[in-house]
């Protein structure tokens, strides 16, 4: 467990990590180990030689050790300037960190490409998703309107209470499909897209015509004086009302006029149905 979350620790931040944080963050490593082999040749035994003589002190001296850092951490090595003392253990750790960092950015630019293919691939799954979602809710409504139709034109006298049962499951399978993907939306992922209002309106407005003809249909059941089993299978959404609350609640978060209306709408038609 703890090594998962180093590793998405490690994934997240090489993602949210910038060229410029990059550049800023090799320049500092350049900075700091100067400075370190500017410390040592001045206050330790430890040396750089330049060109058979100690590195001095001074402008000149500094600068020398802050060229030496620089074509260390990126692995130059032109041998002009040679470290002695623990001036060695200091500069094959910048090597080592030169490296990794040398990796970062090359796996950063081959893998540019690659993310903006991905990102588009996510895109469209993500939206195939929520166009499935209220295809699914359109084919409910669609359903239970035929059902209605044949019921007002009396071409179906008897209602087979098998017919509500299909009606019921389907809409029970559908409401649990958005229940489980607006559960995603509310956990705090860091890979998982974020649903737009217009879209979670969209979603919201197809729930809602499924239940007005819900409603409908359970007032003409009432009207008609069907059998009572038939009112009370319709009726019977105790399941398919909860999980719509869930639902309420997740999408009650997004700020917009129009799905918190929506919303009291679909609040209203539950206390009906």
């Amino acid at each position: 467990m703890g090594s998962n979350n180093w590793t998405k620790k490690t994934v997240k931040f090489y993602q949210n990590t910038s060229y410029a944080k990059i550049f800023l963050i090799w320049l500092l490593i350049i900075f700091i180990f100067g400075n370190i082999y500017y410390a040592l040749t001045t206050y330790t035994s430890s040396k750089l030689i330049y060109r058979s003589l100690d590195v001095i002190q001074g402008y000149e001296g500094y600068l020398n050790t802050i060229y030496f850092s620089f074509i260390t951490t990126t692995s130059l090595g032109y041998g002009d300037i040679a470290p002695t003392g623990f001036c060695k253990l200091f500069a094959v750790i910048e090597v080592l960190i030169g490296l990794v960092m040398n990796g970062i950015v090359i796996g950063k630019f081959v893998s540019s490409k690659n993310e903006i293919m991905l990102e588009e691939i996510y895109d469209i799954t993500f939206n195939e998703k929520i166009d499935r979602l209220r295809q699914n809710f359109y084919y409910d409504r669609l359903n239970i309107s035929n059902l209605i139709q044949k019921i007002e034109d009396k071409m179906i006298t008897k209602l087979n209470d098998k017919r509500l049962e299909i009606q019921y499951i389907n809409l029970e399978s559908h409401v649990m499909d958005l229940k489980e993907f607006l559960a995603k939306q509310s956990q705090d992922k860091d890979f998982v897209k974020k649903l737009e209002n217009y879209r979670a309106f969209l979603i919201v407005k197809s729930l809602g015509l499924v239940l007005e003809r819900y409603n409908y249909l359970y007032t003409l059941l009432c009207n008609k004086k069907e059998d009572k089993t038939l009112v009370c299978r319709v009726h019977y959404l105790e399941s398919v009302k909860e999980s719509i609350k869930e639902i309420s609640k997740v999408v009650s978060k997004f700020a917009d006029d129009k799905i918190k209306k929506e919303l009291e709408n679909i609040e209203l038609l539950l206390k009906n149905i």
